[in-house]
């Protein structure tokens, strides 16, 4: 009986649909970490800390690079009404990612290695080619997976997602018995970030090819008008949101060096774990259902929008609270001994990271409203915290721990003012619009 009513709090009411979509994607997501997590223990007695650090940066630098590749147009994909339109939104990114690719190699050749140096990352230099390749496939990767997230098509991106996950880790075990440390740690995120490719192009390869037939130059010049926001604002707001997300891994190695980073690394990848099974997952899905909305249904959206965060509070929770009061000795004991430094920062973290798992399918509501404005205000704010912090540190030469404590009081603070905001951005537009099942809504 317990367990019918907790099924029904879960799966029943407005946010039914999303959460059976998120339990497809998170069914494949989780397979994909448990894949993940059974690896990590050996991976982490092959590696050292130093190695994992080098790890951060790089993903640090590929996640930066690869948003400006599409000039952000792609998070458009699934908002047209036609496939057609769509499929002429997809060419758009194709082109832009052809040109900017050529010109993020030119740049990674001339200042890489000085970048590289700043962080004290002078090791990642030989393999500072990577990261561009990285960013190729990982926008490839983003672009393919936007037009299945249109299609609703939930079952192949969890494949998608258990492929990536197979073949990266069996590329990290094998390169690093091997002895290729730390380009093993480098090609298996390469790897993970491109695998699954070829399932969505098998998949989807006759729906493309019937609407690229209807490409036009036209179209191309009218999407890129139309959508225009997103360059001039959700380019740069996703720049400062990666940035802000990469920031404590790149802060870390300037002021630490690489072995912290490798502990704060690894923290924040295990904590990683739920938000990216959960809140993905529920954002993914999430997004798939308002962006089919008719325009009128902000009643509609913001009882969404209600359900999934009360749902994702009671699956958030518990997972919280044993992070907060285990994570040292489960640290110790699944990764290792000279991991427990990680296990202290994640315990640190935990908060934060709770927030962050709720608010991530809130924010894919500024997309439906075309408030590409606040992401960027939103970004901005976020970011200038996190570059005080990185100065207060390296001015007061405040130890790592220091560091890690003022990193998650920020986030937690940053994270619920978020929620607060886009909540009442959704009661607003809610409290304005006439619920579409009235007699008004149906002639509007």
């Amino acid at each position: 009986m317990k367990l019918s009513r907790f099924r029904e709090r879960l799966f029943g009411g407005d946010a039914g649909g999303v959460m059976r979509g998120m339990l497809t994607l998170a069914l494949g997501t989780g397979m994909a970490r448990l894949i993940g997590l059974a690896t990590i223990p050996l991976l982490t007695r092959i590696y050292s800390p130093a190695d994992y650090g080098v790890l951060s940066v790089y993903s640090a630098l590929v996640a930066i690079v690869a948003p400006v590749l599409t000039l952000r147009y792609i998070l458009a994909v699934p908002l047209p009404r036609t496939d057609a339109m769509a499929a002429n939104l997809m060419a758009l990114c194709g082109l832009l990612m052809a040109a900017t690719t050529v010109l993020a190699a030119l740049l990674m050749w001339a200042v890489g290695e000085r970048v590289l140096g700043w962080m004290s990352m002078e090791v990642l230099a030989p393999w500072r080619w990577l990261i561009v390749l990285g960013a190729l496939t990982l926008a490839a990767y983003e672009g393919m997976s936007l037009w299945a997230t249109r299609c609703r098509a939930y079952g192949i991106i969890s494949r998608t997602k258990v492929i990536q996950s197979a073949m990266g880790e069996a590329t990290k075990l094998v390169l690093g018995l091997v002895g290729l440390k730390p380009f093993g740690l480098l090609l298996g995120n390469l790897v993970e970030q491109s695998g699954g490719l070829s399932s969505y192009v098998l998949r989807f390869r006759d729906d493309l090819a019937a609407n690229g037939r209807r490409i036009r130059r036209r179209y191309l010049l009218r999407l890129a008008r139309h959508y225009r926001g997103f360059p001039t604002f959700r380019l740069p707001s996703q720049f400062l949101l990666v940035f802000s997300t990469q920031a404590p891994a790149m802060f870390a190695a300037a002021l630490y060096g690489a072995s912290a980073t490798g502990q704060l690394g690894l923290a924040l990848m295990a904590l990683a774990i739920p938000g990216s099974l959960i809140g993905q997952s529920v954002g993914q899905a999430f997004y798939g259902e308002i962006a089919r909305l008719k325009k009128g249904s902000e009643v509609r959206i913001k009882a969404l929008a209600y359900s999934v965060q009360k749902k994702l509070f009671l699956v958030g929770l518990p997972i919280t609270l044993a992070i907060v009061l285990l994570g040292e000795p489960l640290f110790r004991i699944v990764f290792g001994r000279e991991w427990a430094e990680a296990g202290a920062y994640a315990s640190v973290l935990a908060p934060f990271v709770l927030l962050q798992l709720t608010s991530a399918p809130l924010v894919q509501i500024l997309n439906v409203y075309n408030a590409q404005s606040a992401f960027l205000a939103i970004n901005v704010f976020r970011a200038a915290g996190l570059v005080g912090i990185y100065y207060t540190c390296r001015s007061l030469a405040l130890p790592a721990q220091e560091f890690v404590y003022m990193l998650s009081a920020f986030l937690f603070v940053f994270y619920l003012l978020i929620t607060f905001y886009i909540l009442h951005v959704v009661r607003d537009a809610a409290a304005r619009s006439t619920p579409p099942d009235s007699g008004r809504g149906a002639a509007q």
